[in-house]
């Protein structure tokens, strides 16, 4: 799954937190957490951010993870592209392909 998706009307690429920080500035809105979106950012995020390999739309927001006992982020938030779906042979087509780049030798 992308890490970052490409927002078509502000003409870059970004992670969850820095798209959703810009949202909150243009909307003058605050927000918590990514599972605290507000329905129609959600609709908007669908419509504008792209897959950064495949072009794709349709994103949505998968919140990271906590660890209980330590209080670290475990697990970044992500972009996840199921409707259409990724184009066959995109980067991030599978779970077997995504986030997974060249081998450190």
């Amino acid at each position: 799954m992308p890490l970052t998706a490409y927002s078509t009307s502000r003409e870059r690429e970004g992670d969850v937190e820095q798209i959703l920080k810009q949202m909150s500035a243009q909307f003058e809105e605050p927000y918590n957490a990514a599972d605290g979106i507000p329905e129609d950012w959600r609709a908007y995020l669908r419509i504008d951010l792209q897959c950064p390999s495949c072009f794709v739309t349709g994103a949505e927001v998968v919140r990271g993870a906590v660890a209980t006992k330590t209080g670290k982020i475990s697990r970044q938030s992500f972009f996840r592209f199921t409707t259409p779906g990724h184009r066959q042979h995109c980067d991030f087509d599978t779970a077997e392909t995504a986030n997974t780049g060249v081998p450190i030798l």
